[in-house]
């Protein structure tokens, strides 16, 4: 009776365990998740307490790195900035003109060319032009001959300019032994900003008309026959006054350039026709074509006179 009522106690408690692995919440809770409740109830003091050793290990593990640091700056580190920055310097960094420099085109320059005057007295001159869109240049520039200067003179070119520097009337001995060289070079790059088209602001600033162009010998009483007389009207069509405008007179047989001279018209004011007579060694009898070249420093506010009755510059 006894192994009986064992029998029947075993089977109920298999039947009890059953049941109680399969039971469901109504909530959707099963005994697993009941379990792991009642473990984390029972535990949750220690737990906290890990996870506060755990924080307050990290904390005071960053605070040592952070004090070490600053130790290891001061003790080291100044000096090595110090030395870094003295070395940075030491290396002669590019300036801001030279960073322009290089992003700027080679100018453009032809051998020197001699016209013969009289006896050792010639002109010299050089074509110089510039590729770049939107860099100007400005420049101190040297014809010398044997490493003697001839003559040395500041200068300027604007973007895609075609130009001939001259210098007029100088004893040269050597004539195969003239040079020409460039110095202090110095670029400019054209703000897009105050200038958005170049072409447009060039046109506008340099709108000179050259009419009434007359050409011949000189009737001087002491003519030798070999001076010639050049006179033409220079109206100033832009809405500016300029101080200085050099005309650069060229004088073409075919397409060989056998005459230079060089004009300036002082305080050239906006609307003012001047009536203009130069008498030089021009070869303008046997020319083919006479051009007149207007050069003004643009970007020169000294080369720009302010209207009567008013400020500023544009009329």
């Amino acid at each position: 009776m006894n192994e009986e009522n064992k029998q029947t106690q075993a089977s109920s408690d298999d039947s009890l365990e059953k049941r109680l692995r399969s039971y469901e919440d109504l909530e959707g809770l099963s005994t697993r998740q009941l379990n792991f409740g009642l473990w984390y109830l029972e535990h949750r003091t220690k737990l906290k307490a890990g996870v506060t050793i755990v924080l307050l290990v990290i904390g005071v593990s960053l605070w040592l790195y952070t004090f070490y640091g600053l130790v290891n700056y001061y003790t080291r580190g100044v000096k090595e900035d110090a030395n870094l920055v003295s070395g940075i310097m030491a290396q002669n960094l590019p300036t801001h003109a030279e960073l322009l420099k290089n992003n700027a085109k080679n100018l453009l320059l032809s051998s020197v060319s001699l016209i013969q005057g009289s006896g050792v007295f010639r002109d010299a001159y050089v074509t110089m032009e510039n590729p770049n869109k939107n860099f100007r240049a400005e420049f101190l520039y040297c014809f010398s001959s044997l490493g003697v200067e001839i003559e040395c003179s500041s200068g300027f070119i604007l973007p895609e300019e075609q130009k001939v520097i001259m210098t007029l009337g100088k004893k040269i001995i050597n004539p195969s032994q003239v040079n020409f060289y460039l110095k202090n070079l110095a670029w400019t790059k054209i703000d897009a900003h105050q200038i958005p088209v170049w072409a447009d602001y060039r046109d506008n600033h340099l709108n000179f008309s050259f009419t009434d162009i007359k050409a011949g010998p000189w009737a001087g009483t002491n003519s030798t026959g070999s001076l010639s007389n050049l006179s033409f009207s220079a109206l100033n069509n832009t809405p500016f006054n300029y101080r200085e405008v050099y005309l650069n007179i060229l004088v073409y047989s075919g397409n060989y350039l056998n005459g230079i001279n060089r004009f300036l018209v002082e305080n050239f004011r906006s609307g003012e026709t001047r009536d203009i007579s130069l008498v030089s060694t021009l070869p303008v009898n046997s020319a083919s074509q006479i051009k007149i070249v207007p050069e003004v420093n643009l970007f020169s506010p000294d080369n720009y006179l302010k209207f009567e009755g008013g400020t500023g510059q544009v009329k």
